[in-house]
């Protein structure tokens, strides 16, 4: 691991980290092992799920329309509507609300912003984020 530090401002620094890949992947795998102890899927008694399965509970995809609507919003509502994704994406929750007139198309509220996003079999596939006025249109 190498790390350096370089003083932008009085009050600004900006650290860089170079970490090796391997203990990068061997980080995640066992973060992975460890989400599947505690997951429990549908067919596989608790604990006993495949990694893959595990990986792609919720899958989030975010569509590159909806990339570029998020790069255009200011960072704090970006790291807002981030989480929330990340908690929709863990136990469906949130402020979710079905949308009228469609199977399977979902609006997640994130104060003034909405994020809609479609279920596709066990994956979140977001299509749209905005201000929630004129988001619907």
């Amino acid at each position: 691991m190498n790390v350096s530090v370089e003083n932008l401002a009085p009050c600004k620094k900006l650290v860089r980290v170079e970490l090796d890949a391997t203990a990068v992947d061997s980080a995640f795998d066992a973060i992975t092992k460890d989400y599947q102890k505690q997951a429990a899927l549908p067919g596989f008694r608790p604990g006993k799920a495949p990694r893959d399965m595990v990986l792609k509970k919720y899958g989030a995809e975010i569509k590159d329309e909806a990339k570029a609507s998020l790069r255009a919003l200011p960072e704090e509502i970006r790291r807002q509507i981030g989480f929330r994704l990340h908690r929709l994406q863990q136990d469906f929750s949130g402020d979710v609300k079905k949308l009228k007139g469609s199977k399977n198309e979902y609006r997640l509220r994130v104060g003034d912003y909405r994020v809609l996003f479609e279920l596709v079999g066990n994956r979140i596939v977001v299509y749209t984020v905005g201000p929630r006025k004129g988001i619907y249109e």
